[in-house]
């Protein structure tokens, strides 16, 4: 995709914003054929300095690997990050019943949805542990799972301080009005002292 498209969506989206919601760009840099890693780092950078020429009020370095986000990679990246999303999905082989790949060309794909939620539930709570014991003072954004109301209660409950929704958001649309709803006054006290992301600040995935 020319990065003139996704920029300009970016500027639309931002006009249209309402009311404390912000804009947050995920990147991801392109290697490129020879593998250079310094090229790719370049393009990571490119990405976001466009980025927040279009507006976004965060930055997400998309870093998700297959290998789970631990406390050594959050600990080197604290200095120059202001919070951490960690990983939405878990890659697996998925199979059709004659042991051939179910999704043509690919063995390994990204599991998304309801069933991921005890892992990605698990990490978030290893980053809270790591965060009261002193390790760093970041946000820490729950994602991965969360396709209920009640899981985004809980997440926030545990010291969470946003709680992001993906899939669940796609079959419904009204996720955040039902969440609305059902806080209100059982809005967890845990989840208020927790302070947000600054704005326009770096996020790692």
């Amino acid at each position: 995709m020319d990065p003139d498209i996704w920029r300009k969506d970016m500027r639309r989206a931002k006009e249209h914003l309402g009311p404390g919601q912000i804009l947050i760009a995920s990147i991801l840099g392109t290697p490129d054929p020879g593998d250079n890693p310094e090229s790719l780092i370049a393009d990571y950078t490119r990405c976001a300095v466009w980025s927040a020429e279009a507006g976004a009020d965060v930055i997400e370095v998309h870093l998700a690997a297959s290998s789970p986000f631990g406390h050594e990679t959050a600990t080197k990246l604290a200095p120059w990050t202001s919070g951490f999303a960690l990983v939405p999905s878990i890659p697996r082989r998925v199979l059709d019943e004659e042991g051939n790949a179910a999704f043509e060309g690919r063995e390994m794909v990204d599991i998304v949805g309801a069933s991921t939620y005890v892992v990605c539930a698990r990490q978030v709570e290893e980053m809270i542990a790591w965060r009261k014991a002193g390790a760093w003072d970041h946000a820490i954004l729950a994602i991965g799972g969360i396709t209920t109301v009640e899981r985004a209660r809980d997440l926030l409950g545990e010291g969470a301080s946003v709680a992001l929704v993906d899939t669940a958001a796609i079959f419904d649309p009204l996720f955040a009005v039902r969440f609305r709803n059902m806080a209100g006054a059982m809005m967890p006290r845990a989840a208020a002292k927790v302070a947000p992301v600054p704005a326009r600040k770096v996020a790692v995935r």
